[in-house]
């Protein structure tokens, strides 16, 4: 089968050749017969090899052809026969196509802020437009991204015919990459930056710098078919404290329950994340480049920002439109910072 002869097949048509073979697989998979499910899933192998190559079509290829669940099973069954390459060649298209969700549904520019640290690579970070993505386990929330706990607990691999791909699946998990920023509490309409606990955590105690964002959609959403590398920006959901968000009594998680979901006690963060999923070796942290549309706005000094650092910084952006404001706190009203132009 080529190109041309999927080009010319009616979609109905080609969605029961996909889903007659894996209906046919499935059996054989079931009763271990493993290179017998893969022969049989053989034509929707080669389909799905070929719209990978070929279709730009994501709303087609998941919801008619349902290749995500196509894919995850066929790298189910490369796990089975401990063929590591090719379970996550496949598994790589599985997590591309879960990816095909919606983010942040806005064509509206989004002001968003990251809290930073003076270091060499935050600093390369602000000259290359660019940010840093890292791995969920670095997170300093022990659960920050669940599925990683799902895999610890027994409620992994319940329900499944056979155990062997496990392994394989749990590896590829590990090309997620994640950034952390911020947004002003739209309950409340407390500004991120009058946050005390925000420069305490994550600005070296008040001795580094906060960056504002000024998004655009562009960054919203983005898919390269070809690489299998997609992104999103999501508003991260708290579960209640007192509301027990139990394994043992789901299946599976989403994609939004899985990287999107973190205990009440972090919702002071006002989280917005941007979630990545691409093959990346292991590294543990990827760069980012950042649409043109999206813009620094502004820079905002903590309160123990050492003179030299605010020195450097404006030095990096003087040729640029970018605000710089020094954080102090307000004797009227000392638990909310403030801050003055500079």
């Amino acid at each position: 089968m080529v190109w041309e002869d999927i080009v010319n097949l009616e979609p109905d048509v080609l969605r029961q050749i996909v889903i007659s073979a894996n209906n046919e697989s499935v059996v054989l998979y079931r009763n271990g017969d493993f290179l017998g499910s893969l022969q049989a899933i053989g034509p929707a192998l080669q389909i799905s090899n070929l719209i990978f190559e070929n279709f730009q079509n994501m709303k087609f290829m998941k919801k008619e052809l349902q290749l995500d669940k196509v894919c995850g099973y066929i790298g189910d069954i490369y796990g089975e026969l401990n063929d590591e390459e090719n379970a996550l060649k496949y598994y790589e298209c599985y997590h591309f196509m879960k990816m095909q969700i919606a983010g942040l549904n806005s064509t509206n520019p989004l002001k968003l802020y990251q809290f930073r640290k003076f270091t060499d690579y935050n600093l390369a970070n602000l000259m290359k437009h660019e940010i840093t993505l890292s791995k969920p386990s670095v997170m300093n929330d022990i659960v920050d991204t669940l599925i990683f706990s799902r895999f610890e607990s027994q409620a992994f691999g319940k329900g499944c015919y056979h155990t062997g791909h496990l392994r394989h699946f749990k590896k590829s998990y590990e090309d997620y990459r994640i950034a952390s920023f911020c947004s002003d509490n739209i309950k409340t309409g407390r500004m991120a930056i009058s946050n005390s606990l925000m420069w305490a955590h994550y600005a070296e105690g008040h001795r580094g710098y906060c960056v504002e964002f000024i998004f655009d959609s562009d960054d919203f959403t983005r898919n390269d078919v070809k690489e299998k590398t997609a992104s999103r920006l999501f508003r991260m959901t708290y579960i209640p404290v007192d509301k027990p968000f139990n394994f043992n009594t789901k299946d599976s998680l989403t994609t939004r329950e899985a990287f999107m979901t973190k205990s009440g006690e972090w919702e002071y963060e006002q989280e917005v994340r941007l979630l990545q999923y691409k093959r990346t070796g292991g590294s543990i942290r990827e760069q980012y480049q950042l649409s043109p549309k999206t813009k620094i706005n502004a820079i905002y000094f903590g309160v123990r920002c050492p003179e030299s650092t605010r020195n450097v910084i404006r030095h990096l952006m003087k040729n640029t439109d970018v605000k710089f404001y020094q954080m102090r706190i307000d004797t009227s009203d000392v638990y909310n910072l403030k801050y003055d132009v500079i």
